[in-house]
């Protein structure tokens, strides 16, 4: 999927603002902020009993998220597995201390950060992922920017 993505970015070109690099790509299911080691025990266990089917999504959109300077590629139908997971997984961090965000989910796959323009009129070829899981992820600050990790990885049920 992250070769596809990069294909696709390169007919967007010249874009002024800062690439996410490919190894970062990813959807948002729930943003942990800093987490302690014992609530990082509780996330664990209760992900695990969180139901992910799999299912497919079709990135298909690109999007501007124009206050934050988020250029996104995101999906035009989200499917109901993706809402359901979204939800469930929200739910079931509360025990941990967590609260769901009340915002509608929005899922996106950000592309750069500190867009500046407009957003570029393109068609783009739809990015097809099958999704058989989701991951825990560490947020690590370097010198060269975010680098995720994945910590924990709760492959699809059934």
């Amino acid at each position: 999927m992250q070769n596809t993505m990069a294909q696709t970015l390169k007919g967007l070109r010249p874009i002024k603002g800062r690439p996410v690099p490919e190894y970062n790509y990813h959807i948002t299911l729930a943003f942990l902020g800093n987490v302690e080691a014992e609530q990082l025990s509780c996330v664990c266990a209760q992900a695990a009993r969180v139901d992910c089917p799999s299912f497919n999504l079709s990135l298909d959109t690109l999007g501007l998220f124009r206050r934050s300077g988020i250029l996104w590629l995101g999906c035009r139908e989200s499917p109901d597995a993706l809402i359901k997971l979204y939800d469930h997984l929200g739910a079931a961090l509360i025990p941990c201390g967590f609260t769901p965000e009340t915002r509608r989910f929005h899922p996106h796959v950000t592309l750069y950060r500190r867009f500046q323009g407009r957003l570029p009129d393109t068609q783009i070829r739809p990015i097809h992922w099958e999704v058989e899981g989701f991951h825990l992820v560490l947020s690590e600050s370097t010198p060269d920017g975010v680098r995720y990790q994945s910590i924990a990885t709760f492959p699809r049920s059934g």
